[in-house]
C-alpha cells in the first residue's frame, strides 16, 4: 500500500492504467497467499483476539473500557485460554479502549490530514522525500490492521514526528485558506509572546510529566526484576530452601517496586510470594495474612486473571478455610472455563472440607 501511494504521487493514475494487468496479477497473488496463511495457528489466534475486542466494543460502544485496559479486561471476553497484551489490530483495540467516539476522532484526524496533504500536493509538486515519508506512514497504518506497532512507544513517536514534519515541512508552510477566492494563500499567523510562553510551558510540563512517569515505571520494573532474580516461586522445595537473606532482599525490592508503581498487579503478586515463602520457612500465620493482603491488591487490579484467584484459593486452603478456597477456585474457573485443573482442585477441596466436617461432627 505504501508503494502504491508513492507511485500515485510520483506518476499519477497513468501508471496504474498502463500496468493494470500487472497490478491485478499482484493483487491475486497477495489474496492467494493470504488464504494460505489463514491455515496458520497464529492467524487463527488473531481472529479470536479480534473477536474478543469486538465483544468489548459491543458491551461498551461509546467510551470503551478505558485507555490501556485491554490486557486486564480481555480475560472477561476471551474465547480461549490465551491472554494477549494487545488485540493485534490497532484500530480495534482503540475502539475497545476508547469506544467508537475515540476511534472516530482518530479516523477523522487521519482523514483531514490526508485531505490537507492532497490539497497541498495540487498546489505544488511534492518532493521525493515527502512522498516517501507519506507512503511510509500509510504503510504503517495498514500494517496496524494486523498488528499493534503504534502501541510501541518508539514506533509511535517516530510515526507522529514524521507526520508532523510532513504537514509542517517546507512544502506545507502555506495555509489552504484563500482571500476572496483568489489564488494567493494566506500565510500562517505568528504566535504572540503570551501564547508562545503558554505553549512552551505546556510542552515543558508535559515532557517533564511524561519523563518522570516513565522514569518511575522503569525504576519500578528494575526493582521487580531484581526481586525476581533473588526469589521466584517454582515449587514448595524452593520455598523452603531459599536463603533467608535473599528473601529479605527480595521483599525490599518488591516493596520498592510497589512504592514506585502501586498499580502493577505483578509487583503485589511477587511480594505475596515472598510472604508465603516466609510462612513455609518460619510457620508464622501472620506471614500468610500478609500474603493474602498483597494478593488481594493484585486481584483488585487484574480482576479477570484466573491464576491470581487460584493462588488465593491455595492461601485459604493453607488456613483450612475450605469454603473460601472453593469460592476463589470457582472465581478462577469463571475467568478460564477451559482449565480442567481448576475443576479438579474444586473436587479435591470439596472432599477435604467434607472430611473436616465429618471429623468435627465425630
Amino acid at each position: 500500500m505504501g508503494i502504491c501511494v508513492i507511485l500515485y504521487f510520483k506518476h499519477g493514475k497513468q501508471i496504474f492504467i498502463k500496468f493494470r494487468y500487472i497490478f491485478i496479477a499482484l493483487a491475486v497473488v497477495i489474496v492467494v497467499l493470504l488464504l494460505f496463511t489463514l491455515r496458520q495457528l497464529q492467524v487463527y489466534n488473531r481472529i479470536l483476539w479480534w473477536w474478543g475486542a469486538l465483544r468489548m466494543v459491543y458491551q461498551r460502544p461509546l467510551i470503551g473500557i478505558g485507555l490501556g485496559g485491554f490486557e486486564t479486561a480481555y480475560a472477561k471476553y476471551k474465547l480461549t485460554g490465551l491472554n494477549p497484551l494487545y488485540a493485534y489490530n490497532y484500530f480495534l483495540q482503540l475502539a475497545a479502549e476508547m469506544g467508537v467516539v475515540g476511534l472516530g476522532a482518530f479516523l477523522w484526524f487521519l482523514f483531514m490530514v490526508g485531505k490537507h496533504i492532497k490539497f497541498l500536493s495540487k498546489r505544488s509538486k511534492l518532493s521525493s522525500l515527502e512522498i516517501g515519508v507519506f507512503g511510509s506512514l500509510v504503510a504503517v497504518l495498514f500494517h496496524n490492521l494486523i498488528d499493534y506497532n503504534l502501541y510501541i512507544p518508539a514506533n509511535a513517536i517516530l510515526f507522529w514526528v514524521f507526520l508532523g514534519l510532513l504537514i509542517t515541512g517546507p512544502g506545507f508552510l502555506e495555509s489552504p485558506m484563500k482571500i476572496g477566492g483568489g489564488n494567493s494563500a494566506v500565510p500562517r499567523q505568528r504566535l504572540g509572546k503570551t501564547n508562545k510562553l503558554i505553549l512552551t510551558g505546556a510542552i515543558t510540563f508535559s515532557i517533564l510529566g511524561v519523563g518522570v512517569g516513565i522514569t518511575r515505571l522503569s525504576l519500578a520494573n528494575r526493582h521487580y526484576q531484581l526481586g525476581k532474580r533473588l526469589f521466584q516461586i517454582r515449587n514448595l522445595e524452593n520455598l523452603v530452601k531459599v536463603e533467608g537473606e535473599n528473601l529479605e532482599k527480595a521483599e525490599f525490592e518488591y516493596g520498592r517496586a510497589i512504592e514506585l508503581d502501586s498499580l502493577n498487579s505483578w509487583y503485589h503478586h511477587g511480594l505475596a510470594g515472598v510472604y508465603l515463602a516466609k510462612y513455609w520457612r518460619e510457620g508464622y500465620s501472620s506471614y500468610l495474612d500478609e500474603a493474602i493482603i498483597e494478593l488481594k491488591e493484585a486481584v483488585e487490579r487484574m480482576p479477570y486473571y484466573g491464576p491470581f484467584y487460584a493462588n488465593f484459593s491455595y492461601l485459604y486452603e493453607l488456613k483450612k478455610n475450605y469454603k473460601k478456597a472453593i469460592f476463589y477456585m470457582e472465581s478462577a474457573i469463571a475467568c478460564d472455563r477451559q482449565n480442567d485443573n481448576y475443576r479438579q482442585r474444586i473436587s479435591e477441596l470439596a472432599g477435604r472440607m467434607q472430611t473436616r466436617i465429618d471429623v468435627e461432627n465425630n
